[in-house]
């Protein structure tokens, strides 16, 4: 395992000779993304960006890997222009693919009505979150979906991820009064 789901802190990391998996969690299976090999790399997303990484890098097939920790990786980005731009471009490029593939990681389920919703929505898209929207009033996959994770009509709108389900209101436990 290089990073996993959630891991703050990792290296970025060039392939010699090994294949690694690129591997999203969603409905509680794993789901290999991509699969990089040799002269390719993996890792730049999350630390050029500063989030948690949402996706899992394991080695599928033995070989070499060469790890460069963040405060190297960031000085090589600053001083070495071909390099960073080559990582840059590649960048983009991986950012618009995972917004697509790997959006089940991150998933918004509630009512298009809803400024809870809409709230949720917008601080995704705000920090360039990859998510998946669901509106429980036209999407039929959210039925199984709550059912699953046993929410009910008043749980929603949730976020969930592959290791929680985040509810918008937190609702405030008191203990009964004497009366």
């Amino acid at each position: 395992m290089l990073f996993a789901a959630g891991d703050a802190k990792y290296d970025f990391f060039v392939v010699v000779s090994a294949k690694v998996d690129i591997i999203g969690h969603f409905d509680d299976e794993d789901e290999v993304i991509v699969q990089h090999g040799p002269g390719r790399f993996i890792g730049e997303l999350n630390l050029l960006t500063g989030q948690r990484a949402y996706l899992t890098a394991r080695v599928a097939e033995a070989g070499e890997v060469i790890a460069i920790p963040p405060d190297d990786f960031r000085r090589l980005i600053a001083t070495v222009p071909t390099l960073s731009d080559t990582i840059l471009a590649t960048l983009v490029l991986r950012r618009n693919l995972l917004l697509e593939g790997a959006a089940r990681a991150v998933r918004v389920i509630g009512s298009r009505y809803s400024s809870e919703s809409l709230a949720m929505r917008e601080f995704l898209a705000r920090n360039r979150l990859p998510h998946q929207w669901l509106d429980v009033d036209t999407d039929p996959d959210v039925d199984r979906l709550v059912a699953e994770f046993g929410l009910a009509a008043g749980d929603l709108p949730v976020v969930i991820t592959g290791t929680a389900v985040i509810r918008a209101r937190l609702r405030a436990r008191c203990p009964p009064t004497s009366g």
